[in-house]
């Protein structure tokens, strides 16, 4: 057990040695309960002697879709698996709206075990389905809103990535590999990884270049247009009964590039229209905002500079990790979040737990 207490890494790799050796998950439980148990549990139960973080840390949870199936070309968080984690944040953990929580970070009044829970785009499937699972354990959310895309009828690039491959009536894709190679295919699991590298290769690419690929891949690939009632991303409507019912909105752009990698010009008018867009719908001020694709060469000092400039207070990247006072990661303008992957909430709940300690 003295490994334990070192790093996270060491607790993950004892949490996989457990799941081989010991019977699964019922062991990942019982050691979730030893490093904090539940309050509707044993409050008796032995804890580990393992050290906390010496200042509480903020955990950023970051979903897209959340649905009742899951497809290999249309990813979705399922919602029993939202529900049980939604559950489980309502009994162990301290749910703050994110700029409150960032807010009370910077002041050192952030409370031991707080979570901020965040979307991504702005999809449809958050009001029909997180939305009243929310509403029903009391927890705030942040949606992330990409403006151009809220009540237009347009979707996404990466969703039209992939439904054309989910659609996709052939079996081949010319020039959209590694070097313009051709992609090929012949099951399921090499058109996935097909689809991932076509993903790759058009992600870099800028705004105007970006949607004239997508229409050539539409074309290639001869996917089937989406049915005229398959409406993929949210309206205002349904964007201002959410936000009387306390779920926040953040920016996500206007037409959802990468910051770092278009002109200066382009991304002030990114960052300004969709900030303004959401307070002309809401009202109010919009203080946080979602890096699009949100790794370490998506954004930069630059990007920063701009977001003050425009009036944003904090900003969410998807570089792993808590955002915790004295570590050198609790930069308001590059906050970090975790996707929660995990289906059983055993599991979901050691991982949360494994962030509240330290070496």
């Amino acid at each position: 057990m003295g490994a334990l207490g070192r790093t996270g890494k060491s607790l993950a790799r004892v949490a996989i040695r457990l799941l081989g050796l010991l019977g699964g998950l019922r062991c990942l439980e019982r050691l979730a309960d030893r490093l904090e148990p539940l309050p509707r549990r044993n409050r008796s139960v032995p804890m580990l002697p393992v050290r906390r973080r010496r200042r509480a840390g903020l955990q950023i949870l970051m979903y897209h879709r959340v649905g009742k199936r899951d497809d290999a070309f249309l990813p979705v968080t399922e919602l029993e698996v939202f529900r049980r984690q939604m559950a489980c944040l309502a009994d162990c953990r301290r749910i703050y709206p994110l700029d409150e929580a960032v807010e009370a970070l910077a002041e050192g009044r952030l409370e031991d075990g707080a979570v901020a829970v965040t979307f991504d785009d702005g999809y449809r499937d958050n009001y029909l389905h997180a939305f009243p699972v929310l509403r029903d354990h009391g927890l705030c959310a942040t949606i992330f809103l990409a403006t151009g895309y809220v009540g237009t009828g347009r979707i996404l690039w990466h969703d039209r990535v992939f439904r054309a491959f989910h659609s996709a009536r052939r079996e081949r894709l010319e020039g959209f590999g590694p070097g313009g190679e051709t992609l090929v295919w012949h099951n399921e699991r090499q058109k996935r990884e097909a689809c991932l590298l076509a993903l790759r290769t058009i992600r870099g690419l800028t705004t105007e270049a970006r949607d004239h690929r997508m229409a050539v891949l539409e074309e290639r690939l001869d996917a089937t247009p989406e049915g005229p009632d398959d409406r993929l991303m949210l309206d205002w409507p349904e964007v201002r009964e959410m936000h009387a019912h306390g779920i926040r909105f953040g920016s996500h752009t206007v037409n959802h590039p990468i910051l770092a990698k278009i002109p200066l010009a382009q991304a002030r008018r990114e960052l300004t229209e969709s900030r303004s867009a959401i307070r002309s719908e809401l009202g109010g001020d919009v203080s946080s905002f979602a890096y699009p694709n949100g790794q370490p060469g998506d954004f930069n000092e630059t990007t920063r500079c701009l977001l003050r400039e425009t009036g944003y207070r904090c900003a969410v990247t998807t570089v792993l990790g808590v955002n915790a006072p004295g570590e050198g990661n609790a930069d308001p303008y590059a906050l970090r979040r975790e996707a929660p992957w995990e289906r059983d909430v055993a599991m979901f709940r050691f991982r949360l737990a494994v962030h509240r300690f330290r070496g």
